[in-house]
This record gives structure tokens, sequence and C-alpha cells, in this order.
């Protein structure tokens, strides 16, 4: 697992939030188009990778 730059993580979150609804009220964005880019330091991303060895 890797962290994800704060450069990267707007459209992530933003997809995350159009995929999972249940995520507005832990999200500190308001309106119909939020700004993720002003709040995407504050929420850790992380890049899940597969590790192969045993």
């Amino acid at each position: 697992m890797t962290d994800v730059d704060v450069g990267a993580r707007a459209p992530i979150l933003r997809r995350y939030f159009a995929l999972a609804p249940g995520a507005r009220p832990h999200m500190v964005v308001g309106g119909q188009a939020p700004d993720f880019d002003r709040v995407a330091a504050q929420y850790p991303v992380f890049r899940v990778t597969h590790d192969p060895s045993p």
C-alpha cells in the first residue's frame, strides 16, 4: 500500500464520492459540485498493490 500524492487525490475522492453515496456525511465538502481540490489534503488516499510474495 502506498500513499497517493495530495495533488492526485481530488479525482479519486470525486469518484469515491460519486460511487459511495453514504460517504457524503463523512466528508467536509458541500454543494452539488464539491471542491475536492481544496479538501484533498484532509483525506488520506492509498494505492493498494498486490504483493505476490508468500
